[in-house]
């Protein structure tokens, strides 16, 4: 099992909903349009969406890769919209609009697979990802270099 933080963990969903979105295109011929992906975290979408690429310092360097890799690729053009989180705990669901209560759902289906006992298994590799580092019996991903370097001062102090 590993840690994941809520950044990470809407990397993740952007990465999974553009990578569906792509295969349904693909598999149906579908070879221009637009579509509008709606996510509550604005740094998420910046990473995925803004101009400014990713950079081998950043810790989730790899899934950044990986959606940037499937817009590229993509037979259809993606734009993203910000949709305010958690917009239930101040109105009836039946009363927000369509994004928010989408949100609303995504949210606790991420909530559920996240307490669910499943396991994780890192053994895929999906199109676009960049490489892996391995060191010292471990798989280095996002921030190589700080990673390497907490590792070596926590060695020298052990």
């Amino acid at each position: 099992m590993f840690d994941q933080s809520s950044y990470q963990g809407e990397l993740g969903g952007i990465l999974a909903s553009i990578k569906k979105v792509n295969q349904w295109c693909n598999e149906n011929k579908i070879l221009r349009g637009t579509c509008t992906l709606g996510c509550d975290n604005k740094g998420a979408l910046n990473a995925a969406f803004g101009f400014k690429g990713p950079q081998p310092t950043w810790s989730s360097y790899d899934l950044v890769s990986m959606i940037r890799y499937q817009i590229k690729t993509s037979p259809i053009r993606w734009k993203h919209r910000h949709v305010k989180g958690h917009a239930d705990d101040h109105s009836n669901y039946e009363l927000l609009d369509t994004w928010s209560q989408a949100n609303v759902r995504a949210d606790k289906l991420a909530k559920e697979a996240l307490d669910s006992e499943d396991d994780y298994d890192e053994s895929f590799l999906l199109p676009g990802e960049p490489w892996r580092l391995h060191h010292k019996k471990a798989t280095i991903r996002g921030d190589f270099i700080n990673t390497i370097r907490k590792r070596e001062i926590g060695r020298a102090h052990v």
